[in-house]
């Protein structure tokens, strides 16, 4: 089962529940997913690229889409994320100041939780899925979440391979 989702549509009235804005907002609900597993794709809006962009401090966010394949683990009490994001950035070289066009293809393993279920002696060194706390009533801003995993991603200080000028080789 395929669910394209967007802000404008499905999760609109829950974003009521979130007082700070996200550049790419998807709020939803745990507890209204069903049993059943479900694939969930995201793909931001021109407005959400420029926001983004402007947050990361990087010349152009092209594109970028998250794939998501939620499934319940019901020992544990949690929700599972296998997560791929993909985005197309433009930065410029920290040496020359060049534009420099990148891919990024990251696959990420969250689990979600009810608020107060995650033990204090939970490490952030365990095996497995990064394990997030939702809020009480299982609202959770999803989109956020996968903006952060995407900044991770992203190159602080990104350079050219190869430059050939008559002033200097990298």
């Amino acid at each position: 089962m395929s669910l394209n989702a967007s802000p404008a549509t499905k999760y609109k009235k829950n974003q009521q529940n979130f007082p700070i804005k996200n550049e790419f907002s998807r709020v939803m609900n745990i507890y209204n997913l069903g049993v059943e597993p479900k694939i969930l794709n995201f793909t931001a809006l021109d407005d959400e690229l420029i926001n983004l962009a402007q947050r990361f401090k990087i010349d152009k966010l092209k594109s970028f889409e998250v794939s998501c394949q939620m499934s319940h683990n019901f020992v544990r009490g949690s929700v599972l994320l296998e997560v791929l994001l993909s985005a197309s950035i433009t930065q410029s070289c920290a040496i020359t100041l060049h534009p420099i066009d990148q891919h990024i293809r990251e696959t990420v393993f969250i689990e979600l939780f009810r608020d107060g279920v995650l033990s204090d002696t939970t490490s952030i060194f365990d095996e497995g899925p990064e394990q997030i706390e939702v809020a009480n009533d299982g609202s959770i801003d999803i989109g956020e979440v996968f903006v952060q995993y995407l900044s991770l991603e992203i190159n602080p200080y990104p350079k050219i391979d190869v430059i050939h000028d008559k002033d200097f080789t990298i």
